[in-house]
């Protein structure tokens, strides 16, 4: 076996690859054309036929993401998908990159197994709330667009240590830099509650339409601020009718207040984030 870059032509075999995965709600074929034309889109070929697929994305800071490794299931439970793991991440440590992250649910033995096995480390493990999306608004919560003061609000959170610096956004971690900070609040992603005093609390709506769900990458707040918050993300997440919400987060009280709000745990209940650092030798 060996590894070789997706082709367009690849396309009706890797659908037909992932049609059984998730119940045949596998989100690569959403992301296939995007991915094909981008780098870091690879295919383990066994004997002329693709058995799996594999994809790396460059992140700002030298990061390395992983996601997308699939296998096809007539292949399955005979060491194929630890044959393209290694492949892979061999060629990954030679590339210039300061880590390699990616996330799974905590019920994937699998790539819990792979992650061990090629030396990663868990990062961060987060809570997985849902909710259909739709409700009402919370008049307390409004758009927040001062760069500035939202900056200044979460680099000096307690939440960023909670998060270990990261923004979930969907299925992907991203470091939380002030660029990123930026960019988010100049597109209109964060909402707070203020008082005289200024930010009391705020939260990230992440909309990902091409996969009919808003997530939550990172929030802040205390108490009943918590409660507002999680209820405003519910309620932007039934606006224009883009599905239902994703909150992950690493505090209990969070995962308390989103049940409160009406969401409630995947049956997976948790995602990890692994990690293994370019310093760090096999």
């Amino acid at each position: 076996m060996h590894l070789e870059k997706v082709e367009r032509r690849d396309k009706e075999e890797i659908f037909a690859l992932s049609s059984g995965i998730w119940d045949g709600n596998d989100y690569l074929p959403k992301v296939f054309d995007e991915w094909v034309g981008a780098e870091g889109f690879y295919k383990g070929v066994h004997d002329g036929r693709i058995i799996g697929v594999c994809k790396y994305s460059r992140q700002p800071g030298g990061i390395l993401w992983l996601e997308g490794l699939r296998v096809h299931p007539e292949y399955q439970g005979e060491g194929h998908g630890s044959a393209i793991a290694a492949m892979f991440h061999e060629r990954l440590l030679g590339m210039d990159h300061t880590a390699l992250r990616f996330m799974t649910d905590i019920t994937n033995i699998k790539s819990k197994h792979l992650a061990k096995k090629r030396g990663f480390r868990v990062m961060l493990e987060l809570y997985h709330l849902e909710h259909e999306g739709g409700g009402e608004p919370v008049p307390e919560v409004k758009g927040e667009y001062d760069v500035e003061a939202v900056t200044g609000y979460v680099l000096g959170s307690r939440e960023l240590d909670g998060y270990k610096g990261l923004y979930i956004s969907n299925w992907t971690a991203f470091e939380l830099t002030e660029e990123l900070l930026k960019v988010e609040v100049e597109e209109g992603r964060c909402y707070s509650v203020r008082t005289d005093e200024g930010i009391r609390g705020l939260i990230f709506v992440n909309h990902h339409r091409r996969y009919g769900r808003v997530s939550v990458p990172f929030m802040a707040g205390s108490g009943d601020i918590t409660g507002m918050l999680i209820r405003h993300a519910i309620h932007r997440s039934g606006v224009n009718g883009d599905g239902f919400l994703l909150l992950k987060t690493p505090f209990e009280e969070v995962r308390q207040a989103g049940e409160r709000a009406g969401m409630g745990l995947t049956g997976y209940r948790k995602v990890i984030v692994f990690e293994r650092r370019n310093e760090e030798v096999l």
